[in-house]
């Protein structure tokens, strides 16, 4: 899910749940390159941090009553703060990989635009070739929050944002 300022987190990932129809959700917030979203401290303070609290919390009271709610983003920090798990931890790069509609294969779902992200096309590249090409480094490897972030973004730190 794209997550805009108009977006109420806590909202639209119970809707997206409700609906039965994905095994996980997960989300990005369109700020990076997006010079339209404005007032984004101001959202983050009054809005997103509220309903990401209140997802946590939901998820929490979840598990404690045996069912694990699909919410990626909590899963893969509390994974990453249980065991070792590659930068990024979703596997960017390495094992998931974007797919746009003319074929390219990337190695991030935002990094449309830039070099290094293109891994190879469809029609050329099998998956042996794809590998673990690309991976996080500093300065975020040498950060003391690394294992809880696991630069969740292969993107902003290869566009060091």
């Amino acid at each position: 899910m794209t997550v805009t300022d108009s977006s109420r987190i806590y909202r639209d990932v119970i809707h997206l749940l409700g609906l039965n129809l994905f095994n996980h959700v997960h989300w990005q917030l369109n700020v990076i390159g997006s010079p339209s979203w404005r007032g984004f401290r101001d959202w983050l303070e009054s809005s997103y941090k509220h309903g990401l609290s209140k997802l946590v919390d939901l998820w929490v009271r979840a598990l404690w009553s045996g069912k694990v709610l699909k919410i990626a983003p909590i899963q893969d920090v509390l994974k990453r703060l249980m065991e070792s798990v590659p930068a990024p931890s979703y596997g960017s790069g390495a094992e998931s990989f974007a797919i746009p509609t003319n074929g390219a294969i990337l190695a991030c779902p935002i990094a449309v635009n830039v070099s290094w992200a293109s891994l190879g096309h469809m029609s050329k590249t099998g998956p042996e070739e794809l590998g673990d090409r690309l991976k996080v480094g500093e300065p975020c490897v040498s950060c003391r929050l690394f294992k809880p972030c696991n630069e969740r973004s292969l993107y902003t730190n290869f566009e060091m944002l």
